[in-house]
């Protein structure tokens, strides 16, 4: 019949073309008809196409079969009761797979030899981070912490021989050279010297308190008129690298956007300056418990 040429057309053309056919027919004339999908169907067969034995069994279960079906033609599909569900066992779930979202200050290496999500997963709750990235790939092995407001914590303790460096931006030197479990500084490594800069910032791990002082004094509110890169345009414009310890608190650290806003911009598809475009589906982000 000319309908079965014309189908069968369409259906070599989707073949050169390289497209997937998947096929959910009611079935009325028996094995005849089945096989006559699963001969369109994309290869295998049983994987691409679900037959329904007619009307009657449709209208019993509509559910059933719209659950079916989809699960049938769409295998990348995810529960999100189920996902949420997996996620509070496991502690962690994934939210943007093949992305790399943060400002690229903020990410620190955690292991190159960390192949899992698991194994990424427990490096990233020793380091404190709310969200990790795992590789895959050519990245496999590697994960990284997203730590974007680690500059602004104001819960550490301290000595007293570093309680000015608690309570001011001293640390900020560390963006010249960093301490350890730092982003590596514009001039390398911070190396073991016994200074008391060593020994404060680094030793201590004050270098993760280094804006908190700033931010509970003055705060990135400035930035509506000068703004940092990355951010709308400021009233007067964009501000320039000075030195000074408001851009470098602001706008090097990435403290210009609360940190409810960022997170929102890590899961979602607009390529902002903390969440730049997709890397060739290299990396997978996940959000721990």
């Amino acid at each position: 019949p000319a309908f079965l040429r014309d189908v069968q057309q369409q259906v070599d053309l989707l073949e050169e073309e390289g497209v997937l056919r998947y096929f959910v027919p009611i079935i009325y004339q028996g094995r005849d008809q089945v096989d006559q999908y699963a001969a369109w169907a994309s290869r295998p067969s049983t994987s691409h196409t679900l037959s329904i034995p007619g009307i009657t069994a449709l209208e019993k279960d509509q559910s059933a079969w719209a659950v079916r079906a989809i699960g049938r033609t769409c295998p990348g599909l995810v529960s999100p009761t189920a996902s949420k569900a997996l996620g509070e066992a496991r502690g962690y779930a994934l939210v943007a797979p093949g992305r790399e979202c943060a400002a690229p200050q903020t990410l620190q290496l955690l292991s190159s030899k960390a192949f899992d999500a698991d194994a990424c997963y427990r490096l990233a709750k020793e380091a404190g981070a709310r969200m990790f990235q795992v590789g895959r790939q050519a990245r496999a092995g590697m994960c990284y912490a997203d730590t974007p407001f680690l500059s602004n914590r104001s819960d550490l303790a301290s000595s007293s021989a570093c309680k000015e460096y608690k309570t001011s931006t001293k640390c900020l030197l560390t963006l010249e050279k960093s301490c350890p479990g730092q982003r590596p500084g514009k001039n390398g490594a911070f190396e073991s010297d016994g200074s008391t800069d060593y020994k404060c910032c680094c030793t201590e791990g004050l270098w993760q308190s280094m804006c908190s002082s700033y931010m509970a004094k003055d705060g990135c509110a400035w930035t509506k008129e000068k703004a940092c890169p990355g951010q709308a345009k400021g009233s007067g414009g964009f501000a320039s690298d000075d030195g000074s310890e408001k851009y470098k608190c602001c706008c090097t650290m990435g403290l210009w956007q609360e940190p409810a806003e960022l997170w929102k911009t890590w899961v979602s598809g607009g390529e902002v300056a903390s969440c730049p475009a997709s890397v060739g589906r290299e990396t997978q982000i996940f959000e721990t418990g």
